[in-house]
């Protein structure tokens, strides 16, 4: 079952280097499966200097919303915050490493995923896909969306259950695939090469932004076989390390999601900028 695995270059997983207890996570999850092929990146954290490098050459400043593009609005999350930086240059690492060693296919796991009950069935439906398709050595950019959160329509359960087949959606951007999703190496090109301001976020960035431009191909497995553990479900095994739960009572610029207005922003932002 695990052949695929061993066929793809590398499994990357993204974690931070202090959080055993993911990592412990992940080595069972693998382990599960016979799994050996993956590498823990250490992953940026937001109190890294080039966190506050990037802040001051690259990341687009409030106002407005950068989700919506409105000065005034209800988003829970109005800027980009360090973490989410932090994150965005996590992605970066891992590109630059694909493009450095020169492989070609690899997937990209962040360290909360969690192999759902039918994930074998799905893995086996995810190779004939691949093969039908001649995805190993193809000529444009590629992005498969394997896990994610997000509850798919029913119907791809039913078409699952009761006639054993995934779906494979194309240029689908509804969900974005946080806890795994393939690339090729011309995608990790394609990422570096439109990497310049930082102006959302990273996952917006991989699984929306980077599709409509240079004919890359993509696909969502629905229903998905991964599921994500800090986000999403009633009780969530960890505490996610980029969306806090509570902020109202924070007032550091890298502990906040929102701010009122742009005197807050820039004196909060300088306030972070000048801290040792």
């Amino acid at each position: 079952m695990n052949q695929f695995f061993e066929d793809v270059d590398k499994l990357f997983v993204i974690n931070l280097e202090h959080d055993l207890n993911r990592k412990k996570h992940v080595t069972e999850q693998f382990n599960n499966l016979k799994i050996s092929n993956f590498e823990f990146i250490d992953a940026v954290t937001h109190k890294d200097q080039i966190v506050k490098n990037e802040y001051i050459e690259n990341v687009v400043s409030f106002p407005p919303c950068f989700r919506c593009g409105l000065e005034k609005c209800t988003h829970e999350n109005n800027f980009i915050t360090p973490k989410q930086v932090a994150n965005f240059l996590s992605m970066k690492k891992i590109m630059q490493i694909i493009v450095m060693k020169n492989y070609k296919n690899v997937l990209i796991f962040e360290d909360d995923f969690v192999f759902k009950t039918f994930f074998k069935r799905s893995y086996m439906h995810f190779r004939d896909f691949w093969i039908k398709n001649k995805l190993t050595d193809l000529n444009s950019p590629l992005l498969i969306r394997i896990g994610s959160h997000t509850k798919v329509n029913k119907k791809y359960y039913l078409k699952f259950l009761f006639f054993n087949k995934s779906t494979f959606l194309e240029d689908n951007v509804e969900n974005m695939a946080n806890p795994c999703f393939l690339i090729n190496n011309l995608f990790a090109k394609h990422f570096l090469d439109n990497f310049k301001k930082i102006e959302t976020t990273s996952d917006n960035f991989i699984h929306r932004k980077l599709c409509e431009k240079n004919n890359v191909k993509n696909f969502s497995i629905y229903p998905f076989p991964i599921n994500q553990l800090s986000y999403g479900n009633k009780e969530n095994k960890f505490v996610s390390t980029i969306t806090e739960i509570n902020t109202s009572d924070k007032k550091n610029f890298d502990e906040i999601q929102r701010v009122n207005d742009s005197l807050e922003y820039k004196n909060l932002k300088e306030n972070w900028l000048n801290l040792d």
